[in-house]
């Protein structure tokens, strides 16, 4: 299941690995599976140990520290996932509100307000 994520993964390019950025941490696609790092307050992974306990703790600091995920994260844990890390979830939108804004950004790109400026000619 995809993690749904609003934006492009960036390439990080001290390591040349692909990083999904939160507001409070990121996900790089590691050898074997998904590498999670948090960062923030004692409290805050102490709460993001428990709720991702389906991904396995490979470095513990105090306010800080890594997981692993060895497949893909079902619906559920890629929400927990999301809300933990602080990443914004893509909007899903209807095929009837797609063709909307197709047509509204159609409408708007073709259909001038005013004519355009005279173009100045050439001096000879």
């Amino acid at each position: 299941m995809p993690i749904s994520i609003t934006y492009v993964p960036q390439l990080n390019s001290l390591r040349g690995d692909w990083r999904i950025n939160g507001r409070r941490g990121h996900i790089y696609a590691a050898p074997g599976g998904f590498q999670i790092y948090f960062i923030g307050s004692a409290r805050g992974w102490a709460y993001t140990k428990s709720a991702l306990s389906f991904a396995s703790v490979t470095q513990d600091g105090d306010a800080d520290g890594c997981l692993f995920l060895s497949r893909l994260p079902t619906a559920t844990e890629g929400a927990t996932i999301r809300k933990r890390i602080g990443i914004l979830q893509k909007r899903k939108r209807s095929n009837s509100e797609l063709t909307r804004l197709r047509n509204a950004a159609l409408d708007t790109r073709f259909r001038r307000k005013e004519p355009p400026p005279p173009v100045a000619p050439l001096p000879t």
